[in-house]
């Protein structure tokens, strides 16, 4: 009678662990699908997280995360759970391999220029839309004399409700603009964004930008990826 118990108390028990670790592993699931899916997105649209630091932080990171799952998986746990990292060890990875590249010769030099122009962005307007909901904000960034213009020109917009996250919704690679001027844009109303087309900005013409609408591009880690090869090849 007592083993028949004690045999009972352990199977239980067995079934008990057993419950929790597949309960352990849909939460690790969820959270590494969940991070690998914001990273695929953040490469196929204009999202971005605010500040430069974190965007080349954040797939790295989650790469980690997913990689250590995946490590102290067992042969017993579910395919599916192992899948569920490969977004975010994927594109994590590439990124990650990308930055490698871009510290081998001969494209060290050019990193170092977009080091120093990351490190020496200046902010030049903050516009508020009119229902306060959004605020588009006017990045400069000096190029010295390696390059065309005087800088680089970004304008991104964060919305009140996401702190966390922007969207950079355009850029101008050649500006002869400086760090004194000001007043590139304006809201024509809550979905409109005008930009001045004015000569120091090298713009070909005034622009008005629809801003409720999310922009969808080529994963910028596929366009990098083929733009060294192609350098590669040419060179």
């Amino acid at each position: 009678m007592r083993d028949l118990k004690a045999s009972s108390k352990g199977k239980n028990r067995s079934q008990t662990e057993a419950r929790t670790r597949r309960h352990k592993w849909k939460i690790i699931s969820v959270v590494n699908l969940t991070l690998g899916l914001i990273l695929w997105f953040g490469f196929s649209t204009d999202f971005s997280w605010v500040g430069t630091v974190s965007d080349f932080c954040y797939p790295p990171a989650v790469a980690f995360l997913s990689l250590c799952s995946l490590m102290f998986t067992s042969k017993a746990t579910r395919r599916i759970y192992k899948l569920a990292c490969l977004p975010s060890l994927i594109g994590g990875g590439i990124t990650l391999m990308l930055m490698v590249v871009m510290i081998i010769p001969p494209f060290t030099l050019g990193s170092l220029f977009v080091l120093d122009e990351i490190k020496h962005e200046t902010w030049l307007q903050r516009a508020l839309s009119p229902n306060g909901a959004r605020v588009a904000n006017v990045y400069f960034r000096g190029v010295g004399a390696y390059a065309g213009g005087n800088g680089r020109i970004y304008v991104r917009i964060r919305n009140r409700w996401l702190p966390f996250v922007e969207r950079d919704i355009y850029e101008i690679s050649q500006s002869y603009a400086h760090e004194d001027t000001y007043e590139y844009l304006y809201w024509k109303d809550n979905n409109t964004l005008y930009i001045s087309g004015e000569p120091a900005l090298e713009a070909p013409k005034n622009r008005e930008l629809n801003v409720g609408v999310i922009q969808f591009r080529i994963p910028v880690i596929f366009s990098i990826s083929f733009n060294l090869t192609k350098y590669l090849l040419q060179s």
